[in-house]
């Protein structure tokens, strides 16, 4: 089992905070009304790893990046 600097598992630690960066955008979204928030980060963990993923499973593969770019584009800047 891998764990942190804390003691935590890896997973445990890394779902926890991911958690609490998502509730953080998620009130900072409702708080102001010129914020949005794009969701990137489940763009790609709710892809197949395959494509998502390169094969170390560490970095995300450079089409997922261009994928979730052009998805940022044409959301944010193609409709003004």
């Amino acid at each position: 089992m891998q764990s942190t600097f804390t003691g935590l598992d890896i997973i445990i630690a890394n779902t926890a905070s991911k958690a609490v960066l998502r509730a953080a955008a998620a009130e900072f979204v409702e708080k102001y009304d010129d914020v949005d928030y794009f969701p990137s980060f489940e763009i790609v963990n709710n892809s197949a790893h395959s494509l998502a993923w390169r094969p170390d499973r560490l970095h995300v593969n450079p089409e997922m990046v261009r994928h979730i770019v052009d998805t940022f584009y044409r959301t944010y800047f193609q409709t003004l």
